[in-house]
C-alpha cells in the first residue's frame, strides 16, 4: 500500500472517509475524535433499556414500509 495514510494503515489505526460538508466541520482528526468522544459520553448519560431501543427500532422499521 502506497500513499500518505499507508503507515498509519500499517499501524493499525481505523481510517474513516468524512463527507465533504462534515469535513469542512472538523477541519483535524483531533477535532473529529473530541466529537465521537462527546457522542459516546452523551450515550452513557442516555440509556435506554435494551427493550425501549428495540420498540424504537421497530416503529421507525414499520414506518419505512409505509
Amino acid at each position: 500500500m502506497r500513499g500518505n495514510y499507508a503507515a498509519k494503515y500499517r499501524a493499525g489505526a481505523n481510517l474513516v472517509l468524512l463527507d465533504p460538508e462534515v469535513a469542512e466541520t472538523f477541519p483535524s482528526d483531533a477535532a473529529v475524535n473530541q466529537a465521537l468522544r462527546a457522542v459516546l459520553s452523551m450515550t452513557k448519560i442516555v440509556r435506554l433499556p435494551n427493550k425501549a431501543l428495540h420498540r424504537t427500532r421497530q416503529k421507525a422499521a414499520s414506518h419505512s414500509r409505509d
